[in-house]
């Protein structure tokens, strides 16, 4: 190594990343198939990785669907206890109101059921969200200490900022995603 180089890896504040053994054992047989210490392999993954941008697009226009979806169900919420309101004021026309009746119950109920659902879906990614958290907190076995050049580690922490999570569960997520199989080999 080049004084240079020693001069300018020592310019690069460490950042440290937690990992799964197992994610550690493919960088570094990764990294010896390159001729690339971990280090040099991990930020190469990470310069090299498109998700790093769109997953927080993604992520952003996930946040604007579930945005519209509680606006939609507050929307619901108001309708049903405008229909009732109509419904009780109206008591003495009772063909009408036995009609309408059928119709609002049906409506809400089919609005209830379909609100539910999404509830109930929303819950389950939260639960599994948490889920991921906590695995990932809770293992703490091997924990590197990589430094990154500075226009990477920002475009890490933009990343990580717009999906609102740490920039070492973005560089892991980036880390993870890169080493999926193909999907034809599936």
């Amino acid at each position: 190594m080049t004084e240079n180089s020693k001069e300018l890896l020592a310019n690069i504040a460490p950042f440290g990343l937690r990992m799964q053994p197992e994610l550690k054992e493919r960088i570094k047989e990764s990294a010896e198939l390159n001729g690339r210490s971990m280090n040099a392999e991990i930020v190469a993954i990470l310069e090299d990785h498109p998700r790093l941008v769109t997953g927080a697009m993604e992520i952003s226009y996930l946040k604007m669907e579930n945005k519209q979806l509680k606006e939609a169900l507050e929307e619901q919420k108001t309708i049903s206890k405008q229909l009732q309101h109509l419904l009780s004021e109206n008591f003495e026309d009772a063909k009408w109101r036995e009609d309408n009746d059928r119709q609002a119950s049906e409506a809400i109920e089919k609005s209830y059921n379909e609100l539910k659902t999404q509830s109930d879906y929303l819950e389950n990614l939260k639960a599994e969200l948490l889920e991921l958290m906590k695995e990932r907190h809770e293992t703490d076995e091997d924990h590197l200490i990589i430094r990154l050049p500075g226009d990477l580690a920002e475009k890490i922490g933009q990343a990580a900022e717009l999906m609102k999570r740490t920039m070492e569960d973005q560089a892991i997520d980036t880390l993870e995603k890169s080493y999926l199989p193909p999907r034809h080999l599936k």
